[in-house]
């Protein structure tokens, strides 16, 4: 290896070092979101297959997203 090759590898190791060292910013992130109409009904999920699963709850958990 020459010695610019040798000089760019340790820069580039001593500035991912100096980043990984570095503390994140901080922040704050606020707002309100509304929507308008009727939400999408939920659907149960089938656990008819699984029978153990279905013991597991009182009522039966829903489909998280719509399709």
């Amino acid at each position: 290896m020459s010695m610019k090759h040798a000089v760019l590898a340790g820069a580039v190791m001593l500035a991912a070092s100096a980043a990984a060292l570095a503390e994140p910013a901080g922040g704050t992130v606020s707002g309100k979101v509304t929507y308008e109409g009727t939400p999408a009904r939920m659907k149960p999920i089938d656990m008819s297959k699984e029978p153990s699963c279905a013991k597991m709850y009182t009522t039966p958990p829903l489909v998280e997203t719509r399709g």
